[in-house]
């Protein structure tokens, strides 16, 4: 018997050429337009509020984006007061001309009586300062309660919604969920745990019964907690995949939590170096870089890299990263943004070449408002 021989060719990963042709720690501004040239009918008129569709971007929002599909989106921003409109916005960074597009129109919001809507007469969310209770799952996304709806400054964490972007259209999930019992506006964090499937929310109290809690991304039940008081105020949570940890990290503080997932075990660190001047920030696992990442108006590119003892942290370092070029960032593009940055700073794991985006939304714009930088490898 002749002995057969078979020649494969596999094909390389392919990214969109305006990246493709960056190098490392290069920025670009690749979409084509603007949140603004695609604005819903009624953000000037019904749903203006007290400041306008300015405030989609600037008043204490936040971002999603789906790693499956690379769809970067903000959706029900806005609110309290200042703006009323829950309309969904988002751009598909992952091709050759990255346009936004409006997935929604915005439900028309009753006169302002000064009382608490969660949601508006249709069911659909109110909008809110979402903060960092958004967060994408592979083509679900979900808004785990509410920072602050309108209008007087309701504090919902036990409404939840999904997100459905092919049907674009919201499903209301209960209002049964957890809740602070203190309050407190724009303060807990959620993120995804792609190897569990879940949803983390991170509620900040400073009763361990409230404290960090899983929920099924199929279900949207809650399958497992994490009993741990987390103090006062805002907390921002970010996973380390590499090494199963969920940081969360104190606003305007050096105080952080790290918890090893498997073992449920919570040790109280301190980062030491200059932390991010918008305390808001979200930072994002780099396993390449095995640091966490973010964007910081003032000092630029920043990484926090941890030190793991034993199963987890014992201790963790912010450094200024040097050396990023492409694009120049606008002046305007500053550290401390009237509501903060939130996780309109966002990490994409594959471009679809094999390299990472570190993307940021830092500016209301009718020139540009999305920034992209490309990670060949460690920072």
């Amino acid at each position: 018997m002749t002995a057969r021989t078979f020649t494969f060719t596999v094909s390389p990963p392919t990214g969109p050429s305006w990246f493709t042709a960056l190098g490392h720690k290069q920025w670009a501004a690749p979409v084509t337009n603007t949140i603004q040239s695609v604005l819903d009918p009624l953000a000037n008129s019904t749903n203006k509020g007290l400041v306008g569709p300015s405030s989609i971007v600037t008043a204490w929002v936040g971002a999603i984006l789906d790693q499956s599909t690379k769809d970067l989106s903000l959706f029900g921003n806005g609110g309290h007061q200042d703006y009323c409109g829950n309309e969904v916005y988002s751009v598909r960074l992952n091709v050759e001309s990255p346009a936004w597009i409006r997935r929604r129109n915005a439900t028309a919001a009753p006169a302002n009586d000064s009382l608490a809507h969660p949601q508006w007469a249709d069911g659909r969310p109110c909008s809110d300062h979402t903060g960092d209770y958004c967060v994408a799952t592979p083509g679900k996304w979900f808004k785990c309660g509410l920072g602050a709806g309108n209008f007087d400054n309701c504090i919902k964490e036990n409404y939840w919604w999904s997100f459905d972007p092919t049907a674009n259209d919201y499903t209301f999930l209960g209002s049964g969920y957890a809740t602070n019992p203190e309050g407190y506006a724009i303060s807990s964090s959620v993120v995804y745990d792609p190897s569990r499937n879940q949803i983390i929310k991170c509620i900040a109290s400073p009763s361990s019964a409230t404290c960090i809690r899983m929920y099924s991304v199929t279900t949207a039940a809650q399958v497992d907690s994490i009993p741990v008081s987390m103090g006062s105020g805002t907390v921002l949570a970010s996973l380390d995949t590499t090494n199963d940890v969920l940081l969360v990290r104190y606003y305007n503080s050096n105080t952080c939590l790290a918890i090893k997932l498997s073992a449920k075990a919570v040790t109280t660190f301190s980062t030491t170096g200059t932390r991010p001047t918008d305390s808001t920030a979200k930072i994002w696992w780099h396993a390449p870089s095995n640091a966490f990442l973010t964007w910081d108006g003032a000092q630029g590119l920043l990484k926090l890299t941890p030190t793991v003892g034993g199963t987890s942290y014992t201790g963790a370092a912010w450094t200024p990263v040097a050396g990023a070029g492409g694009v120049t960032l606008p002046s305007n593009m500053v550290a401390g943004l009237s509501g903060g940055m939130y996780s309109k700073t966002q990490l994409i794991e594959d471009m679809g070449d094999g390299t990472g985006a570190l993307v940021i939304v830092p500016r209301w714009s009718s020139v540009s408002d999305v920034w992209v930088m490309r990670l060949t490898g460690a920072v």
